[in-house]
């Protein structure tokens, strides 16, 4: 098979003018007619940029949007050449009319090769990561299987822990909370537990909600939130750390059956919980927190 002339340019995000950062989302190859052979683009579930977003939603979602129409544009091109866009190539550089102005094209490289799609697929490894490919948010939340297995499995469930309890913390409260469960501390009194989801977008959802609440909860007993290490352990130590500014009573346990945290997690269930009712619960629920 002959060998094919190509070239190929890195398709780069800027998510902020003023630091100019450039992250590697795709690549495109070019045939010799400065035709689009084909390209890579990242998709826009992508964790490679979580990091950079923290917990911006508006910067989250332009890089959803960027993404669909950086792709829907290169698709069209690739497809039919009467569109009124134009691919402009002189030497080394490539522009392409219509592309976000988020998006940046690298100076082109030339090369030659009998397959450039599979080409592409390296290019893509080498400039982008094919790990950044994968769907995080189809992760299943292994700290919620396990959480619950270890309830039932002990019987704390209705028995010492209220699932899924309503409640507002304060009569001004515009809204009433939902948390995964609740017991009376003996100590602290009214306490609730959160299972921290394995998810970007779960977890942008988690932290909103908690940090709305943590401040208002903290005449009551302990915030307790369980989370795995498997998935997203730095941005969910990053919420941990947040919210336990704003609330002392903040309690945390990597759940993993693996890590350390899980035998303090036992002890805590076999002592604090374990001493509540789960009826006293519902009761106290009703008379004091508005619900």
């Amino acid at each position: 098979m002959a060998r094919q002339k190509y070239t190929f340019t890195v398709i780069s995000y800027v998510p902020d003018y003023i630091r100019n950062e450039q992250i590697n989302i795709g690549v495109i190859i070019f045939d010799s007619n400065n035709d689009i052979i084909n390209y890579s683009l990242l998709p826009e579930y992508t964790n490679k940029l979580s990091s950079l977003f923290k917990y911006s939603t508006d910067s989250k979602n332009l890089f959803k949007e960027t993404i669909k129409f950086t792709d829907f544009l290169l698709n069209r091109l690739m497809k039919s050449s009467s569109l009124p866009l134009d691919v402009n190539i002189s030497n080394t550089s490539v522009t392409i009319d219509g592309l976000p102005e988020n998006i940046f094209l690298s100076p082109l490289t030339y090369g030659a090769s009998e397959n450039p799609n599979r080409v592409l697929e390296a290019l893509v490894e080498t400039y982008v990561g094919t790990e950044f490919y994968h769907r995080r948010n189809r992760v299943i939340a292994s700290a919620n299987e396990i959480v619950k297995s270890y309830f039932k499995n002990h019987n704390f469930i209705n028995k010492n822990l209220l699932p899924n309890p309503t409640f507002k913390p304060n009569i001004s409260a515009p809204f009433k909370y939902k948390a995964d469960y609740a017991y009376l501390d003996k100590k602290m009194g009214f306490s609730i537990i959160n299972l921290m989801p394995s998810t970007d977008e779960g977890l942008e959802r988690f932290y909103q909600k908690n940090a709305a609440l943590s401040a208002r909860f903290e005449k009551y007993g302990d915030m307790v939130f369980l989370y795995d290490s498997d998935t997203l352990i730095t941005e969910k130590k990053q919420i941990i750390t947040d919210l336990s500014s704003t609330n002392k009573k903040i309690r945390s346990f990597d759940v993993t059956n693996a890590s350390r945290d899980f035998d303090d997690f036992k002890k805590f269930s076999n002592t604090n919980i374990r001493a509540s009712d789960s009826i006293e619960v519902g009761n106290y629920i009703a008379k004091n927190m508005y619900a």
